[in-house]
């Protein structure tokens, strides 16, 4: 197995990080509105609890959207991935030679 060049190191590394402040001061910048509006409606804690579980679900629905795109383009370059393309496309091809479609 190939070792990762440094350039796509590094660029894991700035990925990771991005996500960790993303999963840790999202939560909590939606959190500091939600007790703003707390403060001028006067019902703490209801939109600082309301504004933190939107923030964190959104958060997590995020990450797993680009986790699964990623994945997606991974398996598409992969062999398995090819494999599956080119016999989709063998299949394809064979049926407009029948006539078919």
């Amino acid at each position: 197995m190939p070792a990762d060049p440094p350039r796509n190191l590094f660029q894991q590394e700035d990925d990771g990080w991005s996500r960790a402040i993303e999963l840790a001061l999202t939560p909590v910048v939606a959190a500091g509105l939600g007790w703003l509006v707390d403060r001028v409606t006067g019902l703490f804690p209801a939109f600082t609890i309301a504004f933190f579980v939107f923030a964190v679900v959104a958060t997590f629905a995020t990450m797993y959207v680009a986790y699964d795109q990623k994945m997606k383009a991974h398996d598409a370059e992969a062999p398995w991935g090819r494999a599956k393309a080119h016999a989709a496309a063998n299949t394809a091809a064979g049926a407009n030679e029948r006539g078919v479609g």
